[in-house]
């Protein structure tokens, strides 16, 4: 795995209200991240995801290992997150 270093600082996230096909929930505005951290640099893997987790809870598991994992939860991001990190 890969992983780039993200800066604290502030951003504009969102797009502007004049922008076409913009969607209702797509307001803009100011993010302030106020620390540093690691994000990998591509989408986890349903291999990497059942290597920590023990399951597959994607839908297209005929895919393979080397597919981006998906149809997971919010909750259950926050705990490959926390493992992963712990090492």
């Amino acid at each position: 795995m890969t992983f780039v270093l993200i800066k604290a600082g502030r951003f504009m996230m969102g797009s502007p209200s004049n922008e076409p096909e913009r969607d209702r929930d797509e307001n803009q505005h100011e993010v302030i991240l106020t620390k540093d951290y690691y994000m990998q640099t591509t989408e986890v893997t349903q291999g990497q995801w059942k290597a920590v987790m023990g399951n597959n809870p994607s839908d297209f598991k005929a895919c393979g290992d080397q597919c981006p994992v998906e149809n997971v939860s919010w909750n259950d991001t926050g705990i490959y997150s926390k493992i992963k990190s712990n090492g």
